[in-house]
């Protein structure tokens, strides 16, 4: 084999010569990486739990289906801590300035508007942002 044969990082990125066979040739380790993202295994792995243990495809779609459902519930939760702690804050701090007239309320009104404002900057910035872009 001629220097022209070996092969090259273009002709395979993951690829390395590791040593030259004495009869002329190379030898050459490649790796392979494969990755997946998701609840569930792709068909293929599926079939071959399915095949190992019968009803385990369906005890893992059982699965992923509560894993949603689970996080769904968790995020309506979320969203309702998220709304609901800002209005009890503005409350109480109305509740706060009107009794003692303290300017403690007003910081505690302020704290419970504190995500709006931050929210309607944050839209007013991408607004602009949309506009000139």
């Amino acid at each position: 084999m001629t220097e022209r044969n070996k092969p090259s990082e273009e002709d395979m990125p993951e690829a390395e010569v590791v040593s030259e066979d004495p009869q002329g040739g190379y030898l050459v380790r490649a790796e392979a990486l494969y990755m997946r993202q998701g609840p569930l295994p792709d068909a293929a792995q599926m079939e071959h739990y399915e095949r190992i243990q019968p009803g385990a495809a369906n005890r893992l779609i059982r699965m992923a289906e509560s894993e949603v459902e689970h996080r769904h519930g968790m995020e309506n939760r979320g969203q309702i801590i998220g709304a609901t702690l800002p209005v009890l804050f503005v409350a109480a701090g109305i509740g706060v300035f009107l009794l003692t007239g303290s300017w403690a309320g007003v910081a505690f009104a302020g704290i419970g508007l504190t995500p709006a404002g931050y929210g309607f900057l944050r839209d007013v910035a991408r607004g602009r942002q949309n506009k000139q872009g």
